[in-house]
């Protein structure tokens, strides 16, 4: 089988081990790399394309035998699924909670969590710029009210790495009633009057035409004074502009973005430069440990595809697809839309 990796340039060395790896385990599969659509042969004549990049419509035209696609992560709206389904080609997602994206973007919200409450920025550069004034008192987690806003597998996973900390947990989702918690989550309406009180909230909530913007002026000015914001979802549900402002003006103590509205990561935007602010570059979820649970998952996926059958991590269903794929023996999986 031809299968393809396309990924954008900033993901080129995990993509690169992501091959390697996988191409060890499954010897009969011819396995390609690519930062470019369609620019060799081999790759125009591919029949499964895997992807850690953006897939529109016209991509998709010149992939003349292209009958599946894989994402190597949980977010997907990165891919014209409605161009896909309408060309007859299957898409797939890979969700966090079985790749280990989950656990990995979890310890990423705890580390910038701890990075900015202990203000351990700031005692670094005490350091290297001695003499210096005295550092502020910084801030512990225990008893701090966390609003986790957003429960599929991150939320999930990052519930269980606060509560050793003695946090005081909320947790906002659109699907309170299959949250399986044991406490009452809050559904999406209850946002605003939850930041109220939230000393620190920690946005995972997956991104859609609906939520752009989610986080805007409003949202921020009814925030805790002097709450941390960290986002590890999409930029697409922040409005930067008036993030800029809630942080320039002191309302927000700080924030964390792993995540921004245009990426890469574009030195011009305001809040690269802005104090108080840690930017990265999308990079919250790639560690080893993702790397092997994703290199499994897909291994498995594609199994699956070749035996002519319906992997359970299906988005769509094209009308006359490229390739009959027979029904799934269990029901499908998790969507993560909590």
């Amino acid at each position: 089988m031809e299968v393809v990796l396309y990924s954008i340039p900033q993901y080129r060395a995990f993509a690169e081990s992501f091959c390697f790896e996988i191409s060890e385990i499954r010897p009969n599969d011819r396995f390609y790399l690519t930062d470019v659509h369609c620019d060799t042969p081999a790759i125009r004549n591919c029949e499964v394309l895997l992807t850690l990049g953006r897939l529109t419509g016209q991509d998709l035209s010149a992939y003349r035998y292209l009958t599946f696609i894989q994402t190597l992560s949980a977010g997907y709206e990165q891919i014209d699924c409605e161009a896909a389904s309408a060309a007859g080609i299957w898409v797939s997602y890979a969700p966090s909670e079985q790749t280990g994206n989950a656990d990995a973007v979890a310890e990423f919200v705890i580390m910038n969590i701890l990075t900015l409450s202990r203000n351990l920025l700031g005692a670094l550069s005490a350091v290297t710029n001695a003499p210096f004034d005295p550092l502020p008192v910084a801030r512990g987690l225990g008893g701090k009210k966390v609003c986790v806003v957003g429960f599929g597998g991150v939320g999930r996973a990052l519930l269980e790495r606060l509560r050793p900390f003695g946090c005081d947990t909320v947790v906002v989702t659109r699907n309170p009633k299959k949250a399986g918690l044991d406490f009452a989550p809050h559904p999406l309406e209850d946002l605003p009057e939850v930041l109220r009180t939230a000393d620190i909230v920690v946005l995972c909530l997956r991104a859609d035409n609906q939520n752009r913007h989610l986080f805007d002026g409003a949202l921020f000015h009814t925030m805790k004074a002097g709450a941390l914001f960290i986002n590890v979802a999409r930029g697409s549900l922040v409005d930067e502009m008036a993030l800029q402002t809630a942080i320039e003006t002191g309302h927000l103590r700080a924030a964390a973005l792993d995540v921004l509205e245009n990426e890469p990561v574009n030195s011009a935007n305001p809040l690269v430069s802005l104090e108080r602010t840690l930017i990265t570059p999308h990079c919250a979820g790639f560690t080893d440990t993702m790397l092997r649970g994703t290199i499994a998952y897909v291994d498995a996926v594609l199994s699956t595809f070749q035996n002519g059958e319906r992997p359970a991590s299906l988005l769509n269903e094209p009308q006359m697809p490229r390739r009959q794929l027979a029904q799934p023996h269990l029901e499908t999986g998790f969507i993560g839309t909590l």
